[in-house]
């Protein structure tokens, strides 16, 4: 599998994005670090992109089962518990749905199916930093490094998420870079979100690409 992200970002328009990644357990705080990753680099003159794996998986679910009563992505999001109750019609949850159908075109028609659509969606933004905030299979992880990105492993020990059969691929993997764990203080993750953030420009060398961007 070889990608090449040809989209130019915000900066000097001459660099590809990097790929921060975040997984990989649900009801952990992937998606509330991501946002606070991306109100970080903003601080730092840098766009920040939050995209998932799933996003698309998503997309196709809906367009297939919404005659059964599945909602939108978006939906779920404002409505997180909905998604553990089943659809009366098919007798599945949407978490069931996504599951199936995820899993049954990776295995049956591509194993990369959905990472090959993310990188492919990304052509189309500009931004500096994309953020994957769904990294839950070794297949992902390793897109993400060929593509020079790092990952975040976010846990939980008090999380009251339900668990889902996809939970479990990477719980055995030491597949991170570092770990961040989410006591549920909000302060302490956007600290940590802080300090990462600043590592990141620092390492990346970013506040180049904002001075060149603001003409500095």
């Amino acid at each position: 599998m070889e990608i090449k992200m040809e989209f130019e970002p915000t900066g000097t328009g001459n660099h590809e994005p990097l790929i921060i990644g975040i997984g990989h357990s649900s009801r952990v705080g992937k998606d509330t670090l991501g946002q606070s990753l991306i109100e970080e680099f903003a601080k730092h003159d840098l766009d920040a992109l939050r995209i998932g794996f799933a996003d698309e998986l998503k997309r196709v679910a809906y367009v297939l089962c919404a005659q059964y009563g599945l909602e939108t992505k978006d939906y779920y999001e404002h409505n997180p518990e909905e998604r553990y109750k089943k659809l009366k019609a098919i007798k599945k949850t949407p978490i069931e749905v996504w599951c199936s159908l995820g899993d049954g075109l990776r295995d049956i028609l591509y194993r990369d199916i959905w990472i090959d659509k993310l990188f492919e969606s990304v052509t189309h933004f500009k931004c500096d930093i994309v953020i994957v905030t769904d990294v839950r299979y070794m297949n992902e992880v390793d897109a993400i490094r060929e593509n020079g990105g790092s990952i975040i492993r976010v846990e939980r020990p008090s999380s009251n998420g339900k668990a889902t059969s996809i939970d479990k691929n990477l719980e055995l993997f030491q597949y991170e870079d570092e770990v961040f764990i989410n006591d549920g203080k909000i302060d302490k993750l956007r600290n940590y979100a802080q300090d990462f953030a600043a590592r990141f420009v620092a390492k990346h060398r970013l506040y180049q690409r904002a001075d060149d961007s603001s003409g500095k």
